[in-house]
Formats: structure tokens, sequence, C-alpha cells
């Protein structure tokens, strides 16, 4: 997916004029990457929410409109930084990429479908939540959808190999790095480890029994020999 922003070039850059342009709806920027040499920008802080909110979220592929120049430049937005009480944007970074070079980034991994062991009342433990890939910017996918249906008993693993990729995207993760995994619930695997602790010092118990009655008979043995 492809949005257009428009962005203004700043000739101040700091603390003070990145305050002032944040009072004036605007969010300070940095442009750089292929072809491009760091160029301090600034776009609007609607249009930027409105951009970074599509179906592919910050993996949109912004093209960026500079004020006085007539070619856009296909960005990524990159390094997004936002103030944690207001949701507002404070900075960012765009990465400007070509359409013909791959690139490296990372997507939201989640889990497609519904596991059968849920019925059950297992539970299901997420370890990932996103992944690296490397694809062309105009291949880049929204998220990529790991099977839940692998989830079948307690103990059972979903990993990054068993993801299925869009063509042309390739996985940079390891492969056998966990997504999710079905575990008991607490209260069952505590019952289920006190039931082994409780059933370990029977075992010793028998055991010493097992050996006071060969005892007398090699003492015996012994005598005999002596």
């Amino acid at each position: 997916m492809q949005v257009q922003l428009e962005a203004k070039l700043r000739s101040e850059t700091g603390k003070g004029p990145a305050r002032k342009a944040r009072r004036e709806g605007m969010v300070p920027a940095v442009l750089y990457g292929a072809g491009v040499k760091p160029t301090p920008i600034a776009v609007d802080r609607k249009q930027l929410h409105k951009a970074l909110s599509t179906e592919a979220g910050r993996n949109v592929l912004v093209e960026l409109q500079l004020e006085g120049r007539k070619k856009p430049v296909l960005t990524l937005a990159r390094e997004i930084q936002k103030d944690p009480i207001r949701d507002e944007y404070l900075h960012l970074d765009f990465l400007a990429v070509r359409h013909d070079t791959k690139i490296h980034t990372e997507v939201p991994v989640v889990l497609e479908g519904k596991a059968p062991a849920q019925s059950k009342g297992l539970i299901i433990e997420t370890h990932m939540t996103s992944v690296a890939i490397e694809c062309l910017p105009a291949s880049v996918p929204a998220h990529l959808e790991a099977p839940a249906s692998l989830l079948r008993e307690a103990g059972d693993l979903v990993k990054v190999k068993d993801i299925p990729l869009p063509e042309g995207v390739t996985l940079l993760a390891d492969p056998e790095e966990v997504v999710a995994s079905l575990s008991l619930p607490p209260a069952v695997a505590a019952a289920a480890e006190a039931g082994a602790e409780e059933a370990m010092p029977a075992e010793a118990v028998e055991t010493k029994e097992a050996g006071a009655v060969e005892s007398p008979g090699a003492e015996s043995a012994a005598t005999e020999e002596s």
C-alpha cells in the first residue's frame, strides 16, 4: 500500500525549533537514505496520523512530496517517537527506498485460526509479535499469519518456519524460533508438579527397603568366606 504526504523543509534544528513546529501542528522529521542526503523536514501531524493508520501500519510506503521539488521521494517511516500520554507523534525518520531494491524490515505476526486445544482449557502463550523479513518495498505485507491449528496438545509449538510467506518475501529470523506455544493452566501444571514431587519419596522408600532385604545375605556370604 502507498500513501502520499507533503513535507516542508526545516531551516532550523534543535529542541527549540522542534517545539515550535509541534505547537504549529507539525511533526519534525529527518529524511535520509537511498540517493538522499540527510534533510530536516516537518510534516502535518494530522496527515501523518492518517498516513500511518492504514492496514499496512508503519510499513506503509510513503510518497513524500517535498516543497520546492517536483519528484516525490519513496520512503518508509522509521524511528517513530510518540508522547506516551497524549499519543501524539513527536519525531520520526523517513528512510528513502528504491522500488527495485530489497529492504530489511519487521512486520507483525498474528495467530490465524483457532487452536484445537483451546476447547480443552489449555493456554496459548505468545513468544513473538513481529518477525524480520527481506523483500522489495512494494511487497512488504501488513502482517504474517502463524497457523494456530498446529497447537493441539500441551507442549505443541508454532515456529518461525511454520509461517506461510507471500511471494517475494524471505524470513531473516531463526526458523526454529518459537512464535507461540501451548501449555497447561497454572493450577493444573502446579498440581501435576506437586504429584510428581509426592511420588518421589515413595520410590525412594521402596529402594531403601529392597536394599535392607539384600544386606543380611551379603553379610552371611561374607562370614562364610571368612
